[in-house]
């Protein structure tokens, strides 16, 4: 059985274990962090954040999970936040685990997973001349092992 929470658990640990990866400037975690932006006068509380964020070698990795609806705008967030960020990376790194449970809700349309890629391409071109911008979704997945396995082949990957 299937749980975000169990999920998000997980996820906290996998990060952990990669000595290489480190919180972000300004926060002290791994999972729901918020994103520092300048240029805005509202609480913390209010500002939009990351299901899981962690930097390394001048890169800022974020992961999104999706268990449900929400993929375009989960992406969408990052075209306001990259614009504003209080100190920019060479590389952003975006990963978007369709995790379980994305297939069993009635609004998981096709078109919001193709939304996500064209915002992924237009945030690429857009902020090609700051930093490198890579994004990769995933197939939804069944269960937390099998989405687990994914992220860590991806993490794998980009610090090679």
């Amino acid at each position: 059985m299937w749980s975000f929470y169990r999920l998000k658990r997980k996820i906290i640990a996998l990060f952990e274990d990669r000595k290489e990866l480190h919180p972000l400037p300004g926060t002290n975690k791994f999972a729901e962090v918020y994103l520092p932006m300048i240029g805005e006068g509202i609480p913390k509380i209010a500002l939009p954040k990351a299901d899981f964020a962690a930097g390394f070698n001048e890169t800022y990795l974020y992961v999104e999970v999706d268990t449900g609806e929400g993929v375009s705008h989960n992406l969408a967030k990052y075209f306001y936040i990259l614009d504003r960020l209080k100190s920019k990376p060479k590389r952003v790194v975006v990963f978007h685990v369709l995790g379980p449970g994305f297939r069993m809700t009635m609004h998981n349309y096709l078109f919001h997973r193709k939304l996500a890629g064209f915002l992924a391409e237009k945030i690429k071109n857009d902020f090609r001349e700051e930093f490198q911008f890579y994004y990769e979704q995933s197939d939804p997945f069944m269960n937390n092992e099998d989405a687990l396995k994914w992220l860590s082949k991806k993490l794998s990957e980009i610090q090679t």
